[in-house]
C-alpha cells in the first residue's frame, strides 16, 4: 500500500511538473509576441524642429501639456548638466512620442512617434490629429521651425 502511494506521489509530481513547462512555454510565447514588434518599429510620423536653445523650457511646457491633454504619460531624461541636451518621453497604451536633441545641434528636435502596442499596432493614419495638435501647440514657440521628414 505504501508502494502505491509513492507512486501515485510521483507521478502526481510529474503531471504537475509538465504542467508548470507547459504554462511557461504557452507564456513565454504569448510574450514574445507582445514584445517582438519593439525590436524595430519604424518612425510611425516624424519631423525635425529647429527652435532657439534659449526656448526649450517653453518645448518642455507645451510637450507637458500635449502629454495630459492626449493621455500620456511623461518623462524627460537630461544628459548635460546645463539641461540643454534631453529626450522627451511620452508614452499611452497604443503610442509613443519621442524629442530629442543631440549633443551635435542642440537647437535641432527629432520629433518621431512609434507603436507602442504590438497586439493591435498603431497606424500613421492613426496618428495623424495627435501629431497635428502637437505641431500646432509647438509652432507657438517664436522661434520653432518645423521641417516634415521624407
Amino acid at each position: 500500500m505504501r508502494t502505491n502511494f509513492l507512486k501515485l506521489k510521483y507521478v502526481g509530481y510529474l503531471l504537475l511538473s509538465l504542467l508548470c513547462c507547459l504554462l511557461g512555454a504557452t507564456g513565454l510565447t504569448k510574450y514574445q509576441q507582445n514584445v517582438d514588434c519593439f525590436k524595430s518599429r519604424p518612425s510611425l510620423h516624424g519631423f525635425i524642429l529647429f527652435m532657439d536653445r534659449n526656448e526649450q523650457t517653453i518645448l518642455i511646457e507645451q510637450a507637458q501639456q500635449f502629454a495630459s491633454n492626449n493621455g500620456f504619460q511623461f518623462d524627460i531624461a537630461y544628459f548635460s548638466r546645463t539641461g540643454e541636451n534631453f529626450r522627451i518621453d511620452m508614452t499611452r497604451k497604443d503610442v509613443e512620442l519621442v524629442i530629442w536633441n543631440t549633443v551635435v545641434d542642440l537647437d535641432r528636435f527629432d520629433v518621431h512617434f512609434y507603436n507602442n502596442d504590438c497586439t493591435h499596432p498603431t497606424t500613421a493614419e492613426d496618428i495623424q490629429n495627435l501629431a497635428s495638435d502637437l505641431k500646432s501647440r509647438i509652432i507657438e514657440i517664436p522661434s520653432a521651425k518645423i521641417t516634415e521628414e521624407k
